[in-house]
């Protein structure tokens, strides 16, 4: 069985690895279920510790929303997403609102509840990256923010949007 052989990083690549492992790691740690039930905790929620980042997101967005967008946004099965939005719904935490083009179809917004409820996790959130990030100054933080914006765009940019997934 014959090997080939990994050509060492050598310029750029060296810079970017250690990029890409923080990256990685940032998203990993933030993405995870109990980092997020944290989050909550601190803010006080009693909400299902994997429906944080679906109620993160819908008050991000901000705007009605169809189930499958939010689905792909979150990279989860649209079943897995219908249960979710079922608890969601129960606590009443958003609200449905159908479409106008096509009665079967709904899009889902925060409730005023669910508005109060995001409000709360995103104080915790705030603080929880203000505690992280205590050692910098204001223009690092803006430059931190401008470069974390600027790679994420480049990252979409370059994604194709695809919106199925199967778990």
């Amino acid at each position: 069985m014959e090997h080939s052989e990994v050509s060492p990083r050598t310029g750029r690549s060296e810079q970017i690895a250690p990029l890409l492992t923080a990256i990685v790691e940032l998203i990993g740690t933030w993405s995870r279920v109990d980092v997020q039930a944290q989050v909550a905790r601190e803010a006080g929620l009693q909400i299902a510790d994997s429906d944080v980042r679906a109620l993160y997101t819908l008050g991000s967005l901000d705007a009605p929303t169809p189930p499958s967008v939010l689905a792909a946004s979150l990279d989860v099965s649209r079943p897995t997403m219908s249960k979710m939005l079922g608890r969601m719904n129960a606590a009443g935490l958003i609200r449905r609102i159908a479409s106008e083009a096509d009665g079967r179809s709904a899009s889902v917004l925060l409730s005023p509840e669910g508005r109060a409820v995001f409000d709360r996790l995103d104080r915790a959130g705030i603080e929880l990256v203000d505690e992280a990030t205590r050692d910098l100054d204001a223009a690092e933080l803006a430059e931190m923010t401008t470069a974390l914006r600027r790679l994420t765009g480049r990252f979409t940019e370059k994604t194709p949007d695809d919106t199925t997934r199967h778990d």
